[in-house]
């Protein structure tokens, strides 16, 4: 894991890569690494959801008018199966031969979407080397006293490519990995009524959010709190910056319960998302859902911070 200064980045440092593949969103972070990148020499895609282009559309006229070489492609936040068929007929558009090393900036992909790409970058390039980049948030939730980042949910459906083994004669249990995004866990929670739940929330020392580092913990006891019916729950710490070692830490608590039907959502940040792929990667029976939020904080969502992650996979 390199962890990188986002303005001392040049164009030296993507010089090794063929292909940058990035999502487009309403976060102003969703464009800071591509200004850094030459784009006479890497070949670029942007993904954008389809559904929610009038809430940055500044954004989306700033890429387009960077390159007439950038690939803009659509996916859908509601349409799971129509993300994989654009994912996979631009990456096949490609010479395979070609396309070597990848960097996927991850910053600003949904959680579903994120999941999904790791699967199909996978697929379309096998022995190419796939790395990852994170710009971190300075801070979420701009100028409000509660933070929220989403509100309300629609269907929870599993993640394509991620169904787990599910028996329906066992109990259910859920591994949450928590952040800011409080009303929309305590709906999860109360939709799939399981049976035992593992809450898993950042080491303060291990966030990649300067501003706020005790509010995972904090909000973490809140969902707890809320969820009073449930007797049944224990938490665990996790590191927001480290990708493998939460994989580790999520494996451990599947392995606790092994038992049982094994139910994973991620609500963090886009590293210990990477996590959730990853521990599956090596224990196919978790299945991983996802829960799309009904109302974002367009306005207010986050603020660029300082420092950009990136690592191999």
């Amino acid at each position: 894991m390199k962890k990188l200064r986002l303005q001392e980045i040049s164009f030296d440092d993507f010089e090794s890569y063929d292909l940058f593949v990035m999502c487009c969103s309403f976060e102003e972070r969703s464009i800071s690494l591509i200004k850094k990148l030459n784009l006479e020499k890497i070949k670029s895609i942007v993904f954008y959801n389809k559904e929610s282009i009038n809430y940055f559309i500044g954004n989306f006229g700033f890429l387009k008018s960077l390159s007439t070489d950038i690939s803009m492609n659509e996916i859908s936040a509601d349409n799971p199966l129509f993300t994989v068929d654009q994912m996979m007929k631009t990456f096949n558009s490609y010479n395979k031969q070609e396309i070597k090393n990848i960097i996927l900036d991850v910053t600003c992909f949904t959680h579903e979407a994120l999941l999904i790409i790791l699967k199909v970058l996978k697929e379309c390039f096998p022995y190419s080397k796939i790395s990852c980049a994170y710009v971190n948030a300075a801070d979420y939730s701009l100028g409000t006293g509660d933070k929220w980042l989403s509100r309300g949910i629609g269907e929870i459906r599993s993640v394509l490519g991620y169904p787990g083994n599910i028996v329906p004669t066992k109990k259910t249990h859920l591994i949450m990995i928590v952040g800011y995004e409080i009303e929309r866990a305590s709906a999860i929670i109360d939709d799939l009524e399981p049976n035992s739940i593992s809450i898993g929330y950042g080491k303060a020392e291990a966030s990649t959010t300067e501003k706020d580092k005790s509010a995972n913990e904090n909000y973490s006891n809140l969902i707890i709190n809320a969820s009073a019916l449930y007797y049944n729950i224990s938490k665990f710490e996790i590191k927001c910056n480290d990708p493998i070692e939460t994989s580790e830490i999520i494996l451990k608590q599947a392995k606790e319960n092994e038992d049982k039907n094994i139910i994973l959502v991620p609500l963090n940040n886009k590293l210990t998302t990477i996590a959730v792929a990853l521990a599956c990667e090596r224990n196919e029976d978790i299945q991983v859902c996802y829960a799309k939020a009904l109302e974002y904080n367009y306005q207010n969502y986050s603020r660029e911070g300082e420092n950009v992650y990136i690592f191999d996979l």
